[in-house]
Formats: structure tokens, C-alpha cells, sequence
């Protein structure tokens, strides 16, 4: 993955710098409960390779947005009312010990700005959609956006696939020729990526669920984004995506047995433990036989696991610069974010990550608990748990980067507003509750 060429140096075509005025326009004026939606439109339409580097300095597109997101904050007094809570703290100290640990690694600073900036592209889009996002409401108003820019993003990826060539070339940073593994295109459209824009577009599948559910009169909307997102998910012809939206359809699967996940998450342990013990390979061996669309690298996937798992002590202080020596084998290609996190900051780092997630499900499922009440609400906390297990299983088959890491950044901040303060007070809620969804 050649993602990262483009660094240290300005890109920027005039269509990008258009937009970018046009979208920093509408983020300031816009009333707060559609001020995403210039972010939402940059993160689906625009590549993550458009910059401008000022002394030494990269700002990113979306970097510039989410400074002019802070900026309205402060104009607007939009700031407050904001209450901390766990997963803020865990997701601020994620990214300050992973500079730390940089540091530490290196010896040097020299990462320090890299890392700063990294910090506004993720900690900066997390908080910021704390503040734009406050409700169930919000989240709809801003699922609805993600629905509407799909649809174009779609036809986009459809003349791809039909042509061979990428109409987002044009800006730079994703290539022209679309490229063909096995006999199949594996289109990509503005994502750097065709698994990260898969992996992005099969996230949002689950929010749509409950709204082409429960709202008649947009259901024809949710309906088109639903078959779009499928279409471009079969258009980027990767395992992984696939295999996210059938983790999507398992996920909610389980609606009616909410009651007893408790049970379900120790057996799947002890299943994963006794499959452990009977194999002659060990069990994180199994994803080398995932293979959806053909010429999946699940065996790669495997080795990455096994390596890091037998050379632990190489990587658990504050990570380590080693790659090749770690991983026994020539690559670069850390296709697990799981240990990625690790390679990048120790296993401080690593348990950080996890603890995000862990969090997450534990808000969510304290959500489920509180909305039962409502059968949307409930069903639209289902989904925000089931967009967390897409997520947590992508981990282990891809490494993120571009919009797949604000996508999930996003779904943390989303989480995190929508259960309020994580450990039992009440979560956020609708200004009404419509109940158009037949109960379970």
C-alpha cells in the first residue's frame, strides 16, 4: 500500500480547494444539526491525499474541517452543555501515550509533529462530533446525510467498475487504472484503499436498518442507500468488507437473544478456547481460510498474528521501528490494527485500543437496557453495538487508515453521546418517542 507518498508535500487541486471553502463555509453557518454534513460529504467524496504543507506542516483537508468545526464552536458557544466521560478519557489517553511511546522509541521528537497532526484527524473528529451530536436526533439527521451522499458515491464506484478507470484520479493520491487481482476489479473510487472503502461503507449498513424500519416516508431513501452500499462493497471485490456486512447481519441476528449475550460472549470463549486446545494449529490459524471473492491473503494474516504472538517480547514495552524482525518475513503489510497498535506503542497501547471497544459495547449495552421503553431507540442502539462488532472483526483482518479511521472514531463519539456518561446514568434521548417498529 503506496498511501503514504504523498506526505510532506502539497496536493491540492482547485476542485478540492472549491470545496474545501465551500464545505468550511457551510460548517460555519449551517444550523449545528446539519454542520456534519460537510465533513460527511469531504470524508465520501474528496481523497485523503489533498493537503497543503505549510513549514513542514501537513493539513490534511479534513484537518483543516474539523479546526473550522472548533472554530464555530467557540463562535457559537457550542461547546457546553458537554459532559466528560470514560470513553473520552480513554480515547485521549490512547492517542497521548501513543506519542509518548513514539518518543520513547525513537529517542527523539521527531514524530512528535506527525503524531499531533494525527491526533486533530482523530481525537479532534471524536470530540468534535461529541459536541455536534448530542441525541438520537442528531445521530439520524447525520445517518440520513451519510444515506444521501452514498447514492452519488455509488455511481461514482458503478462507472469504475464498468470503465476500469477511477473518476477521483483526478485529485490525486488514488490511482487511474483501476487495479485487477484474480480477474476482478477492485474499485476504490476517493478511498486510498478498496478494503478501506468496503470496510467504510459497511459500517453505515447497520444505521440504516432501523430507520428503513421505522420512518415510512424515508424508507425508499434508506432502502437505495442499503442496495448502494452493497453495491459498492461488491465493487471493491475484498474478503473483508464482505465478511463485515455478513458479521452485520449476525450481529443483528442476535436482537431477540439480548437477554442472554452475556451467555453467548463466554460460550464463543470457550468455544474459541476448546477449538485451541483439539486443532493441530493454533486457533488464529482459522482466518487463513477465509476466502469470500478470491485472492484473499488470509494466510498472511496469519503469520502476522502467530509472529507477534512468538516474538511478544519485541514489541510489548513501547512497540518497536523492527517490523521485518518481528514478523519473521519480509513485509510491510500489517493487516491486523490489532497489532498494528501494538507494533506502534507497546501493549499499553494495545489494551488502550481494546479498552475503547470494550467500553463501547459496555455503553451500548447499558443503552439497549435503558431504551427498552422505545422499539426504535432500541433498535437503533442495537445497531450502534452491531456497528462496533463489524469494526472489532475488521481489526483482524486490516489495518486503517484514511477515512476508515474516522469512520471509526466517528462510531466511538456517536457511542459515547448517545449512552451519556457511561456508567448508569440516563442516555441521551428523542424529543419524542415514536414507536413504528412491530416489537421482537
Amino acid at each position: 500500500m503506496h498511501h503514504r507518498y504523498y506526505h510532506d508535500t502539497t496536493m491540492l487541486h482547485p476542485i478540492a480547494l472549491l470545496a474545501l471553502l465551500i464545505l468550511g463555509a457551510f460548517l460555519l453557518f449551517l444550523p449545528r444539526r446539519y454542520a456534519f454534513l460537510p465533513i460527511a460529504i469531504l470524508l465520501c467524496f474528496i481523497p485523503t491525499s489533498q493537503r497543503i504543507v505549510v513549514i513542514g506542516l501537513d493539513f490534511t483537508l479534513i484537518r483543516v474541517l474539523v479546526m473550522i468545526g472548533f472554530l464555530r464552536m467557540l463562535i457559537r458557544s457550542e461547546l457546553l452543555p458537554f459532559r466528560w466521560n470514560s470513553m473520552d478519557t480513554v480515547v485521549v489517553v490512547f492517542l497521548i501515550w501513543g506519542i509518548i511511546a513514539d518518543i520513547l522509541l525513537r529517542g527523539d521528537l521527531s514524530g512528535l509533529v506527525r503524531k499531533s497532526g494525527l491526533m486533530v484527524d482523530t481525537v479532534g473528529l471524536y470530540l468534535l462530533t461529541r459536541f455536534m451530536v448530542r441525541s438520537f436526533d442528531d445521530v439520524e439527521q447525520l445517518v440520513t446525510a451519510f444515506a444521501i451522499i452514498t447514492i452519488p458515491v455509488a455511481f461514482a464506484f458503478l462507472v469504475e467498475r464498468m470503465t476500469a478507470r477511477n473518476p477521483f484520479a483526478l485529485f490525486g493520491g488514488v490511482p487511474e487504472t483501476t487495479h485487477v487481482r484474480n480477474g476482478r476489479l477492485r474499485c476504490q473510487g476517493p478511498f486510498p484503499h478498496p478494503i478501506i472503502a468496503g470496510c467504510f461503507f459497511a459500517s453505515l449498513l447497520p444505521l440504516w436498518v432501523p430507520l428503513f424500519l421505522a420512518r415510512p416516508a424515508r424508507r425508499a431513501l434508506y432502502g437505495v442507500a442499503i442496495g448502494c452500499a452493497g453495491l459498492i462493497v461488491l465493487a471493491c471485490a475484498s474478503s473483508t468488507p464482505v465478511m463485515s456486512v455478513a458479521f452485520g447481519i449476525a450481529g443483528f441476528a442476535f436482537l431477540p437473544l439480548r437477554r442472554q449475550m452475556k451467555w453467548i460472549r463466554w460460550s464463543a470463549l470457550f468455544t474459541l478456547i476448546g477449538l485451541h486446545l483439539f486443532m493441530k494449529a493454533p486457533v488464529w490459524q482459522l482466518v487463513a481460510r477465509i476466502d469470500l471473492v478470491g485472492g484473499s491473503t488470509g494466510y498472511h494474516r496469519y503469520q502476522l498474528i502467530d509472529a507477534s504472538i512468538r516474538n511478544f517480547g519485541l514489541w510489548w514495552q513501547f512497540g518497536t521501528l523492527d517490523t521485518l524482525r518481528v514478523m519473521d518475513y519480509r513485509t510491510m503489510d500489517i493487516t491486523n490494527e490489532y497489532l498494528l497498535e501494538g507494533l506502534r506503542g507497546g501493549f499499553l497501547l494495545l489494551v488502550l485500543f481494546v479498552a475503547m471497544l470494550a467500553l463501547g459495547f459496555k455503553a451500548v449495552g447499558r443503552l439497549v437496557r435503558a431504551v427498552e421503553g422505545s422499539r426504535l431507540d432500541l433498535l437503533c442502539a442495537w445497531a450502534l453495538g452491531v456497528c462496533l462488532f463489524e469494526h472489532m472483526m475488521n481489526f483482524f483482518a486490516v489495518s486503517y487508515f484514511g477515512q476508515a479511521t474516522q469512520m471509526w472514531f466517528l462510531t466511538l463519539a456517536i457511542v459515547s453521546t448517545v449512552a451519556g456518561p457511561l456508567l448508569g446514568r440516563q442516555p441521551a434521548r428523542r424529543a419524542t418517542e415514536p414507536d413504528l417498529v412491530p416489537a421482537t
